[in-house]
């Protein structure tokens, strides 16, 4: 299950903790009363939420948590797996930028794109068994990384292991261990999702290209999920996939082949978000400078 590692660092850190309220329970005899209890029915109450700390059981008084005793455990408990999944979070993500990403932040502007996402999130078990993954293609400054990593987050926030790949670093690794590529990129392919941000970003040499599809057809064969985005239209990759005109865009042809057939296409192109977020700032500042918005 995908929440396997994050229940075990969960079990792991409530074992350590030394409070009495998370201690197993204690078979002993009868004992005294403490400040905030009482004796009703021959067993001990809490006096503060009058439900039992106690139960007899084949002639055992056997301690329990009274009702604000099991409040105070749950409240520990999801502090402390959401600090878990907080540290998991910015082990698999060091931009703190990308995790800011969230569905909750969003601006509303393609409310289709953020139902499609929202939904990939709510299917992603039953998707992943079939390796099935988003393609976001679209100008510059239009969402797509926001969408890829908001996606990201709300996984990670379920307990599974999403990582972002730079092209660039898997072409490095082809380049530095070309003898065992396989096992260089192999902690990749036992992440539950890959984000790769710009494919087609990255330098376009026939060594590039062929250490990018090999990296995505392991992927393929593994059936490991993608979330890819490109600046690159359909129009120009349609024509890359149907008319090839050097051995680079051959290869480019074999990549947008293997992503296409398990990544749904979502366009972004309407809205330019960065540009507008880039004016707003600028509004900013000039406020904060006393700059006056000249006529």
């Amino acid at each position: 299950m995908a929440t396997d590692n994050i229940e075990f660092l969960f079990r792991q850190g409530r074992a350590e903790r030394t409070s009495s309220l998370t201690k197993a329970r204690d078979i002993f005899q009868q004992r005294k009363l403490k400040d905030d209890e009482y004796m009703k029915d021959g067993l001990i109450y809490c006096a503060i939420c009058d439900t039992p700390r106690q139960a007899l059981i084949e002639g055992y008084y056997v301690s329990m948590f009274c009702q604000c005793q099991q409040e105070v455990k749950e409240r520990e408990e999801a502090a402390l797996r959401k600090q878990l999944i907080e540290d998991q979070r910015k082990k698999l993500i060091s931009s703190p930028k990308l995790r800011a990403c969230r569905f909750e932040v969003d601006d509303g502007d393609t409310p289709n794109t953020k139902q499609i996402c929202e939904k990939y999130v709510e299917n992603f078990e039953k998707l992943k068994e079939k390796g099935f993954g988003l393609f976001i293609f679209g100008d510059k400054g239009t969402g797509k990384t926001f969408y890829a990593y908001a996606i990201a987050n709300a996984l990670i926030d379920k307990g599974y292991k999403i990582r972002g790949v730079k092209l660039t670093s898997i072409i490095q690794r082809a380049q530095q261990f070309s003898e065992d590529f396989e096992t260089a990129v192999a902690p990749f392919y036992e992440a539950d999702l890959l984000i790769i941000d710009d494919l087609g970003k990255e330098r376009s040499t026939p060594f590039a290209a062929e250490a990018v599809f090999n990296f995505l057809d392991g992927c393929y064969i593994r059936k490991v999920p993608l979330i890819v985005t490109t600046n690159k239209d359909i129009d120009e990759i349609e024509k890359i996939m149907n008319e090839p005109e050097t051995a680079e865009e051959a290869t480019y042809a074999c990549i947008f082949d293997r992503v296409f057939e398990h990544c749904k296409k979502i366009r972004l192109n309407k809205v330019r978000r960065r540009e507008r977020l880039a004016k707003h700032n600028e509004e900013i500042m000039n406020e904060i400078l006393g700059i006056k918005k000249s006529n």
